[in-house]
């Protein structure tokens, strides 16, 4: 068995680790930390300056405001801030002055992240501190946030160079104290906010008229009504080139939005629709011919049979909660995807997967079980890419072996790579063919 495992130099404990579990340990650590760390070995290095080059580029501010240090970092990025991002989760009496500090010291800042508790007058005075904003993400408290119409409005008067806006709604206490935990807070953030829900209205969607060259919108756990969101189409669709809309519940009529967004988002190119627990029915697919990834994550979904072929797509994420023979055909909607992915959240609940046989990349998601993974291997000869969320053991191994090892024994210029989250002990004792890889992530 051949395994691909990046770090080759010894290092004692740290030799027995992948690279994804010292990536997750690294990130807890302060730069100090890492700049001692990154002396250990090669591998341990690489995992460090990788982290270090991100934290480079980002002024993280918390609840403890440290003029000194502030007035010290900022002056890094006197000659221009378009590299660096700001993130706000200040929630003290001095937000005024940080905003000064920063607006004086850094000349141009293109990217602010700003976290939970501000209300229209901190949203006035971000929009008219830093003018030249490209990238925005504000990120609400539901029970904590004083926020309007009229402030979103102002803001964004405010703001013409704004391309990209990410809009998000928390409810839990959330409070990453250092940039070492930045990270982890922010995939929360993003992935796994509680129940509830922002309330804003057609005044502040209506105001998004006014970004001309916003392309890029992040709706999360956003409360849009059907008519708000009609009218956020009519000012952005035109402009949008990437769009994502999260909910973590069941909301709304999530065959109305998605009919919206393919109506009249022409010139969309990346689209991520994620309602978990809703249901989508009778969906016309179009054809958007600058449409090149797209992600569909519902609790069923149903496609009318007019559905237009989306021949440009090459990047599929498909949640099949409740997919059945008659709805599988959405596969034949895309014929040139070259990666796909499956969120198998049941039981696969169809038999015919044989428009699987060409993808050269899948994969497979959450809660697979080894029947499911074998039956879309076995139908899936031609693909040399896997990427398996599941941790290998005998019988999963013993079931690759029998769908692949013939098939590599005869063509040695065949190679195929699995990936999988860990690996157990394994006594497997036939020798794997030379040219089947298990990497580890």
């Amino acid at each position: 068995m051949d395994t691909i495992d990046s770090q080759s130099d010894e290092c004692g404990c740290l030799y027995s680790l992948n690279d994804g579990l010292l990536l997750a340990i690294c990130l807890h650590l302060t730069n100090r930390d890492l700049l001692s760390l990154r002396l250990v070995s090669k591998s341990v290095k690489i995992v460090s300056d990788r982290i270090l080059s991100k934290r480079k580029k980002q002024i993280f501010v918390g609840d403890v405001f440290n003029r000194a240090k502030l007035e010290f970092v900022s002056k890094f990025y006197s000659n221009g801030g378009r590299d660096v991002t700001i993130a706000l989760l200040h929630r003290g009496p001095h937000l005024t002055k940080i905003i000064s500090i920063l607006s004086r010291n850094i000349e141009r800042i293109e990217n602010l992240k700003f976290y939970h508790c501000f209300n229209d007058e901190h949203l006035l005075l971000i929009s008219q501190s830093f003018p030249h904003l490209k990238y925005l993400m504000l990120n609400f408290r539901v029970d904590q946030n004083a926020v309007t119409d009229n402030g979103i409005s102002l803001m964004l008067l405010n703001l013409p160079n704004l391309q990209n806006f990410h809009l998000s709604k928390i409810e839990s206490e959330k409070s990453p104290s250092s940039t070492s935990h930045f990270y982890n807070a922010l995939i929360e953030l993003m992935f796994y906010a509680t129940r509830g829900t922002l309330k804003i209205s057609e005044a502040s969607f209506q105001a998004f008229a006014s970004i001309q060259y916003l392309n890029d919108l992040f709706l999360d756990e956003i409360d849009i009504s059907a008519n708000e969101f009609s009218i956020l189409m009519e000012a952005t669709a035109q402009k949008l080139r990437q769009l994502k809309m999260f909910h973590t519940y069941q909301f709304g009529n999530a065959s109305f939005y998605l009919q919206e967004i393919f109506n009249k988002c022409t010139k969309l190119e990346c689209l991520y629709f994620s309602f978990k627990h809703s249901t989508v029915k009778n969906l016309k697919l179009m054809n958007i011919s600058s449409l090149k990834q797209i992600a569909v994550i519902t609790q069923t979904c149903e496609f009318n049979h007019s559905s237009e072929i989306l021949a440009n797509v090459e990047k599929l994420v498909l949640s099949i909660r409740a997919l059945d023979d008659q709805q599988l055909d959405v596969m034949s909607r895309f014929p040139n995807v070259k990666n796909l992915t499956l969120i198998l959240s049941l039981r696969l609940a169809f038999t015919n997967i044989s428009d699987l046989i060409n993808l050269p990349k899948i994969e497979i998601k959450d809660g697979a079980n080894i029947e499911d993974i074998t039956r879309i291997m076995n139908t899936s000869p031609n693909c040399a890419h896997f990427v398996i969320h599941k941790q290998l053991d005998a019988e999963l191994l013993y079931s690759i072996f029998d769908i692949h090892g013939g098939i590599l024994k005869e063509d040695h210029n065949k190679i195929i790579a699995i990936q999988f989250a860990s690996i157990k002990q394994i006594a497997f004792r036939q020798t794997l063919p030379t040219n089947l890889k298990l990497v580890f992530f």
